[in-house]
C-alpha cells in the first residue's frame, strides 16, 4: 500500500470513529501525533517491495515494545476502534526507535537517551538474509549488543519469539546458535560461575539483545577502555555462519562503588552484602549466603532437596545444596528496579553460596538501597508456583532484609 492509501485510512478511520460516537482523548491525541509523524516523513513507511512482516511478538511478562510506539500501541490495545482495513495498513508501520530505546531495559534506555549507546552498522549477509549489529553499551560491567535483521521473506522463522501465548518456541526460532568473542576469546567457552552470555527480546521479532558479563570484561579492563568483539551466529536452514566484527568503547562516567560488608542472619543462613556497583546502565551487586545450621534441621526452603538421615550414625546420607537466594532492590522512595541476569557458584554445608546479579539503575542516586531477599516457591514437582497475573510468587525471608547507605 503506498503513502496515499496509508493517508486515505487513516482519514476514513478518524471519520468512522467520529461517527460512532468518537474516541477518548488520549486515543484521539497518539492519532493525531502518529498521524503528523507520518506527514513530516520522521515515520518511514514502505511500499510492498521493500516492505518485511513484523508479528511483533514478545516474551511472556516482558515490556511490549509495540505497545510503546506512539499510536501503534495504544490503538491496537484498545481494539474496539479498529476496523480490519486500517489494521492492515497499520502491518505495513515499523516499530519507530532504536532497539535500546524499544526493549524494555532501563539501562539501554538510559545509555540510548544519554548517547551511551553507539550505534554500529557491522552486518554480514547470507542466502539474502543480512544480520547487523545496530547497537552497543559498555558501561564496563556488561556489554549489550542489538543484532538486527534484514531480508526477511515471510518463510522463514523469526529472529526471536520465544514465549507466544505462554509456550516455548525458543526450537522454533531462526537463530539457532550464538556465541560472542572478547579480544579474540570466546564468552561461551570462557564460562565459569560468575559469567553470563544472554540474548532476550528486542524491540520485534526480527531483533534480540545479546549481553555478556564476566571475567572476559574484567581481563579486558585492565589493558584498554574498548573491546575487539565478533558476534558469531548460525541461523536454522543457511549452512554458513554469519561473523560480525566491531569495536565497543566502554560509555564515559563514573562507576559508585559501595562496599558494606554488612549482613544479617537467623539460626539457618547469614547473608552478607558484599559489593554493589553502579553505572548509569548497570547496577552488579555481589553477595555471600553462608549455612550455620546443622543440615539435618534446615528447613526446605533453603535447600535444594530432601534429607535422607542415615539410621546408623544419624547424620544425612546425601549432600544436601544450598538454594541460591534471591532479591529485590529498593531505594529509599520505594522503588523496585529489575533484574538483568545472575551468575554464581552452588552451595553446600561447608561452601558458601557466592552469586553476582545485575539490575536496571534507579533513575536516580538513592540514598539508601534496601536489599530484600526471597525464595522462588515451587510446587513438589518442582514447578513454579504462580500468582494471579502469572508471575512466579516470591517467598521473602524478613529477617535477612537490610538496608545499605549510599554515600
Amino acid at each position: 500500500m503506498s503513502m496515499l492509501n496509508l493517508d486515505t485510512e487513516i482519514q476514513c478511520e478518524k471519520e468512522r470513529i467520529d461517527e460512532g460516537g468518537g474516541m477518548p482523548e488520549v486515543i484521539r491525541g497518539r492519532l493525531e501525533e502518529f498521524y503528523a509523524q507520518i506527514e513530516s516523513g520522521s515515520i518511514p513507511v514502505y511500499p510492498d517491495s521493500l516492505r518485511h512482516k513484523r508479528a511483533r511478538r514478545f516474551r511472556h511478562g516482558a515490556v511490549a515494545a509495540g505497545a510503546a510506539a506512539i499510536f501503534i500501541g495504544v490503538t491496537v490495545m484498545a481494539s474496539a476502534f479498529i476496523s480490519p482495513g486500517m489494521a492492515d495498513a497499520l502491518k505495513q508501520v515499523p516499530l519507530v526507535g532504536s532497539v535500546f530505546k524499544l526493549a524494555g531495559d532501563l539501562g539501554l534506555q538510559t545509555a540510548d537517551e544519554k548517547g551511551l549507546a553507539a550505534a554500529l552498522g557491522s552486518s554480514d549477509t547470507h542466502d539474502g538474509i543480512q544480520l547487523r549489529i545496530t547497537q552497543a553499551a559498555y558501561d564496563g560491567t556488561r556489554l549489550a549488543l542489538a543484532l538486527e535483521r534484514e531480508g526477511s521473506d515471510g518463510l522463514r522463522p523469526p529472529l526471536y519469539s520465544s514465549y507466544v501465548d505462554g509456550q516455548n518456541l525458543k526450537d522454533d526460532d531462526l537463530l539457532e546458535s550464538l556465541d560472542v568473542m572478547i579480544n579474540g576469546k570466546s564468552a561461551l567457552a570462557s564460562q565459569d560461575a560468575f559469567s553470563m552470555l544472554t540474548s532476550g527480546p528486542g524491540k520485534d521479532d526480527q531483533s534480540i539483545i545479546i549481553q555478556y558479563s564476566g571475567k572476559l570484561i574484567g581481563e579486558a579492563q585492565s589493558n584498554t577502555d574498548q573491546l575487539q568483539v565478533r558476534v558469531q551466529a548460525s541461523l536454522n536452514g543457511i549452512p554458513e555462519p554469519f561473523k560480525l566484527d566491531t569495536v565497543v568503547k566502554k560509555s564515559p562516567g563514573e562507576k559508585m562503588v559501595l562496599a558494606p560488608g554488612i549482613a544479617k542472619s537467623n539460626e539457618f543462613v547469614r547473608f552478607s552484602v558484599d559489593r554493589i556497583e553502579m553505572t548509569s546502565v548497570t547496577i552488579n551487586i555481589a553477595t555471600t549466603l553462608t549455612q550455620i545450621g546443622p543440615t539435618k534441621d534446615l528447613p526446605a526452603r533453603y535447600r535444594s532437596g530432601p534429607i535422607l538421615i542415615d539410621p546408623v550414625t544419624g547424620k544425612p546420607k546425601t549432600r544436601v545444596y544450598l538454594r541460591s537466594l534471591h532479591y529485590d532492590l529498593v531505594d529509599d522512595k520505594g522503588n523496585i528496579v529489575n533484574l538483568v541476569s545472575g551468575s554464581g557458584q552452588t552451595g553446600s554445608t561447608t561452601i558458601p553460596v557466592k552469586m553476582n546479579m545485575l539490575f536496571t539503575p534507579f533513575a536516580g542516586t538513592p540514598k539508601t538501597i534496601t536489599v530484600k531477599p526471597y525464595y522462588l516457591l515451587t510446587k513438589a514437582d518442582g514447578k513454579p508456583v504462580l500468582d494471579q497475573d502469572g508471575n512466579w510468587q516470591k517467598d521473602y525471608v524478613p529477617e535477612l532484609v537490610m538496608v545499605v547507605p549510599v554515600k
